[in-house]
């Protein structure tokens, strides 16, 4: 929670059967959109207690949400398993794909074929090797892949610990590439549009990295945030695959193991969010408020009993502000999700999401059943909690199915209004105040910008279903946002 005199600290409860909720001193429980109690158990699986992970993506073409699972099994030795979601809350594992051991990912369409595809590089140990070769593997229907591709020039050492990658399209081309950290080391890679990556800028910094994305400076190009210890930096992205020199930074004490970025407050410009700390019961998370393209020296501490190393942000109670989720990284599993209250601060009182004993290590959010809000789908790894065997559960969000569509507009605020929702091509924004924004931004839930509608006929905006780059929008859910008179309005669209 964010630090003050009188900072609480997270208290685990005991565990019943079907219920994973953690109290803390002096924090109401009143307001979780998870509940454990109400889990889907998909499939058993025996994990290792690091590195596995979950990613949402379409693996078969017909726009339900999918979700693979990524497990590192031993040195050497790993595993794909694709779940093809049904769009009921139901799926269908597919049988395991083996794979080399599983140290970091990459999850995209990587051969724009509408279908996405895994990348995955492994860890050597061995400094004098010279493996640097990551696989591709690319789907080809029905939630199976290829053969891999061989992709050679990737960082050694990339994997050797929780370092994060990012995919994206930093040259504007089309294509996804993709930014990832090693020890010492960030790079990026730009793809072909078949599955293969050329390296295209690096930056060796002091200690090892998580990488992401966004655009920090308003010139609607992406920029490249890095962490390590006791820092985050930001290079702006030049348009091409490339980067600049570092234009921001941040600190705290601590191992910066993830990092995203999102506009916390709604002033229009970016925010980072760094998961950081120096053991149990220190500071597990740092919010950074972007002024106008710079960072202030030290960010907003939040603290916890756990050691954060996996954060993300998105609006998963559908209230036009963006949440901020955390995890462990662990097998142990701990978890959390903080509510925005949409002024750059969260909720500390009222938890959307606390868990221990399962729901640790990276998850795929999406609407898996259907209602319109982003469910979750989570991994226990350990059975030290017997309620929770290891395997994969699928938790559905609780905001549709209890009447909550998202907040109103407060009064003064102009309302936004669409000609149809969900839409499959275009729809129109019906604007209604006293005071009209001049622009809206449409961004998808974690917060990455995707358009600006700047031509506003009268008091309506026209959104034609493309990003930025002309390219159309995938199938799922996202947020219009309008600025008048330095209040911000909020619509929440679905694209079918």
């Amino acid at each position: 929670m964010k630090k003050s005199d009188g900072a609480r600290r997270l208290i685990p409860a005991a565990l019943l059967p079907g219920a994973a909720l953690v109290l803390m001193t002096g924090v109401s429980s009143a307001a979780p959109i998870f509940h454990f109690a109400n889990y889907t158990y998909l499939h058993e699986e025996d994990f290792s207690d690091i590195w596995n992970r979950l990613h949402s993506g379409d693996f078969n073409g017909d726009s339900l949400p999918d979700f693979v699972l990524g497990s590192w099994v031993s040195d050497g030795e790993g595993f794909l398993r694709v779940f093809l979601g049904n769009g009921d809350g139901t799926f269908q594992a597919l049988d395991h794909v083996v794979t080399r051991s599983i140290n970091v990912w990459a999850v995209g369409d990587f051969d724009n074929n509408g279908l996405d595809d895994v990348l995955i590089k492994d860890y050597d140990y061995d400094t004098s090797s010279s493996r640097d070769t990551a696989r591709c593997y690319l789907s080809v229907g029905g939630g199976w892949f290829a053969d891999p591709i061989d992709v050679p020039g990737f960082l050694r050492a990339a994997g050797g610990y929780f370092y994060r990658t990012d995919v994206a399209d930093y040259d504007n081309d089309g294509n996804l590439d993709i930014a990832l950290g090693a020890i010492d080391t960030v790079e990026v890679y730009l793809g072909a549009g078949d599955g293969t990556f050329a390296r295209s800028w690096g930056v060796t910094i002091e200690s090892g990295a998580s990488v992401a994305s966004g655009d920090l400076d308003n010139d609607d190009l992406l920029d490249l945030i890095t962490t390590g210890y006791g820092f985050f930096r930001v290079f702006p992205g030049l348009g091409d695959g490339t980067f600049g020199d570092v234009s921001a930074a941040g600190y705290f004490i601590g191992p910066g193991f993830d990092v995203c970025c999102g506009d916390f407050d709604e002033d229009g410009w970016n925010d980072i969010a760094v998961a950081a700390c120096r053991g149990i019961g220190w500071d597990s998370f740092h919010v950074f408020h972007n002024k106008e393209g710079t960072f202030p020296p030290q960010g907003d501490s939040y603290i916890d009993s756990w050691a954060f190393e996996n954060i993300f942000c998105e609006d998963l109670n559908l209230d036009g502000h963006l949440d901020l989720g955390a995890s462990t990284g662990d097998g142990w599993g701990a978890a959390m999700i903080l509510g925005g209250v949409g002024d750059g601060t969260f909720n500390d009182t009222e938890l959307l999401w606390h868990v221990w004993g399962c729901g640790g290590q990276e998850t795929a959010r999406g609407d898996f059943d259907g209602d319109g809000d982003p469910d979750m789908a989570v991994i226990s790894t350990d059975d030290y909690y017997p309620q929770y065997p290891p395997g994969v559960y699928v938790i559905p969000n609780e905001t549709n199915q209890h009447g909550v569509e998202g907040g109103e507009s407060a009064p003064g605020l102009p309302t936004l209004t669409p000609s149809i929702n969900p839409f499959t091509s275009s729809l129109t924004i019906t604007c209604e105040g006293e005071t009209l924004p001049e622009q809206l931004t449409v961004c998808d839930l974690s917060g990455r910008l995707i358009a600006t509608l700047s031509d506003r006929q009268g008091s309506c905006f026209i959104w034609d279903g493309r990003d930025g780059s002309g390219m159309e929008v995938p199938v799922g859910a996202y947020l219009i946002r309008g600025v008048a008179a330095g209040r911000t309005s909020s619509l929440r669209v679905v694209r079918l």
